[in-house]
């Protein structure tokens, strides 16, 4: 357990690398961002910037972040660290982290990545649905495909923004447009069940096809049960049971356990 103080080299470290891992979203270097923060939890795993970065980059680009922890779990832990007394530093920590990001916002000098993670910071942790909105649209103007995937998430939940199923669409269709894993799964779910969009059983199946190959688990059950069922493309078993082992590989050789999905819709 963590003093009152805590290790701050280690906060330090952590700092630092969020910052780099920042800085590498903002040149569309990927891996080095991923590296990044995972080298920054390496340095204080409860340190709450740095699992927002975490988690939009394992949403974005889930064969890159193999092992990323269960939705759920993440949120958990992020309510607790800002909740409970035992984390009251570490809240700390990571608001003073934060605020110089926030004056950089409204100055406009922000770049896409850290208004995402500003949206996220806003969302998760502030429960500030409006202010998390808004800092997503500008990510979204800036280029961010994560933004555009959160804020879809956002318009399907009417959360900060009004309800609305077809603009949802055209936000996962943007950030589906530029590889987003997860913006491909959703988006495929849409056109499966005719949500916000007409029915397509094609596209649906084209676009769960295109998720899998970007290493999204979910997706890649989805495709296993359409060939199973028949459903949006010919009957075909051998291809279901192919498709059953991939995923078995997927959420335990990568993990060392089942259930190591990359979750969606949050």
């Amino acid at each position: 357990k963590m003093s009152e103080q805590g290790d701050s080299s280690s906060w330090c470290s952590a700092e630092e690398r969020t910052r780099a891992a920042l800085a590498a979203w903002e040149h569309d270097d990927l891996p080095a961002a991923v590296a990044a923060a995972r080298a920054a939890l390496g340095a204080a795993p409860r340190f709450l910037p740095a699992m927002l970065a975490a988690r939009g980059l394992a949403l974005l680009a889930p064969a890159l972040c193999p092992g990323a922890p269960p939705l759920d779990q993440q949120l958990a832990l992020m309510r607790d660290i800002v909740e409970l007394p035992a984390h009251r530093h570490e809240a700390q920590v990571a608001r003073a982290f934060m605020a110089p990001l926030e004056r950089e916002a409204e100055g406009e000098r922000c770049g896409a990545a850290t208004l995402f993670v500003l949206g996220s910071w806003a969302y998760h942790i502030l429960q500030e649905n409006e202010r998390a909105a808004a800092y997503f649209r500008r990510a979204v103007d800036a280029g961010s495909s994560a933004a555009a995937f959160s804020l879809a998430v956002r318009f399907e939940r009417g959360e900060g923004v009004p309800q609305d199923a077809a603009q949802s669409v055209e936000m996962y269709s943007q950030a589906a447009a530029k590889g987003h894993a997860a913006a491909l799964y959703n988006l495929a779910q849409c056109y499966d069940q005719g949500e916000g969009v007409e029915k397509d059983k094609a596209r649906a199946l084209d676009l769960f096809q295109r998720a899998s190959v970007a290493g999204h688990v979910p997706a890649l059950l989805n495709l296993g049960l359409i060939y199973y069922h028949g459903e949006g493309a010919p009957q075909d078993r051998v291809r279901h049971r192919h498709i059953c082992a991939i995923n078995w590989q997927a959420t335990h050789l990568n993990t060392g356990k089942g259930g190591g999905t990359v979750p969606t819709r949050s």
